[in-house]
C-alpha cells in the first residue's frame, strides 16, 4: 500500500494516535448498519449524493444520540442555545 501512497503523492487520512479516529469511525458504523442498504450499489454519483443527503438529514434530525442525553442532534443545538454560557456543554479532546 505504501508504494500506492509514493506513487499517487497522498498521504494516509488515517491518525497517528488510535483515539484521534474514534468519531470518524463510530459514524462510520452507524451508517453502515443502520441506513446503507449493501444489496444495491450500483449508483451514480448524483444518486449517491441525494441519499447521502438523506442519510445525513435522518441521522441528524430522527435518530436520538446516546451521547447527547437521547436528544437528537438538531434537538440537542437547540437545547444547548437555550442554555446559559456557564451551563453549556464544553467538549475537549485530549491528543
Amino acid at each position: 500500500m505504501e508504494e500506492l501512497h509514493t506513487r499517487y503523492n497522498v498521504s494516509p487520512s488515517m491518525g497517528g494516535k488510535a483515539w484521534e479516529n474514534a468519531h470518524a469511525e463510530s459514524l462510520n458504523g452507524v451508517l453502515k448498519h443502520e441506513y446503507i442498504a449493501f444489496d444495491n450499489l450500483s449508483l451514480s454519483l448524483r444518486e449517491a449524493r441525494v441519499r447521502l443527503q438523506g442519510i445525513i438529514t435522518k441521522y441528524n434530525i430522527s435518530r436520538p444520540h446516546g451521547s447527547l442525553k437521547n436528544k437528537k442532534p438538531a434537538e440537542y443545538e437547540t437545547f444547548v442555545e437555550t442554555l446559559k454560557p456557564e451551563e453549556k456543554p464544553k467538549f475537549t479532546i485530549n491528543y
